[in-house]
């Protein structure tokens, strides 16, 4: 396939995503979030492609040293998609969730993170899908190691 035609098949969503990832990998940093936030906004974005788009927004901001931006990402990405059913979007909240208690045991808010923490192994310890599961006993490592990291002298 041409290039061309490459480019007509592409849809906006997945343009900015190459265009982000491009930038990222540039350590274009301030650009990359700004075409995060364009995949999340564009107007063909399936649920999952924002979820991510979301996701990738709160990690390079984590990794910038902006945990309050950072939140921020993790939080829209979790009010827009905490009741989804679709197991990939779940796996995304789980994953942002994870991700916000790690960006508030950054911000030295453990009792927070523990909270978040809970709130993962309580809404989705329940379910079969075996990613899922994988995410809850990794909480609970996190728990554990948090924990007695704390208790340490």
């Amino acid at each position: 396939m041409a290039s061309g035609e490459e480019a007509e098949s592409e849809n906006e969503a997945d343009h900015w995503e190459r265009m982000a990832y491009a930038a990222r990998s540039e350590s274009r940093h301030e650009d990359a979030l700004v075409l995060f936030s364009m995949m999340a906004s564009a107007a063909d974005a399936s649920a999952i492609q924002v979820a991510h788009a979301l996701k990738c927004r709160g990690l390079l901001l984590s990794d910038l040293k902006r945990f309050g931006e950072a939140l921020e990402a993790y939080e829209s990405l979790i009010e827009r998609f905490v009741t989804a059913s679709d197991p990939v979007l779940m796996e995304k909240v789980v994953m942002a969730m994870i991700e916000k208690g790690e960006t508030l045991c950054d911000l030295h808010r453990p009792d927070e993170a523990f909270m978040v923490y809970g709130q993962v192994i309580e809404r989705f310890e329940r379910f079969a899908n075996q990613a899922l599961r994988r995410e809850v006993r990794r909480v609970r490592n996190i728990i554990y190691m948090r924990r007695n990291r704390k208790a340490a002298p």
